[in-house]
């Protein structure tokens, strides 16, 4: 157990890897994914909810629904730049973000479950 703990949470955050490079490489992907997707949402006109999640904002009160949503794209920019201060600076962290990728995606999954669209 207390070696889980040193591997999730490093006694000194730094940029040396004690392990495989593979966890990296993927979170480079998850970090460059929830870029664009922040984007979008904060920036395309309809948040790409209507445009790619094929939505009919009209009829579920569009001005609020937009709202939230670019705020959803706000809140995923921030963690995408956490994910990369991780990737360029504190790779030995990349464990304990793997831990909160998980539990976001998973918590992501539940709110989509108790409260779908």
């Amino acid at each position: 157990m207390k070696k889980l703990i040193e591997v999730l949470l490093p006694a000194e955050a730094n940029n040396n890897i004690h392990r495989s490079k593979i966890p990296i490489y993927f979170l480079v992907i998850i970090a460059f994914i929830g870029t664009i997707r922040s984007f979008i949402h904060m920036f395309f006109p309809d948040g790409g909810a209507g445009s790619i999640a094929g939505m009919n904002i009209p009829e579920i009160g569009a001005n609020e629904f937009l709202f939230v949503w670019a705020l959803w794209g706000s809140a995923q920019l921030i963690y995408a730049l956490i994910q990369w201060i991780v990737i360029f600076r504190y790779r030995s962290l990349v464990p304990f973000m793997w831990i909160i990728q998980i539990f976001e995606s998973l918590l992501r999954m539940f709110v989509g479950h108790i409260k779908p669209v």
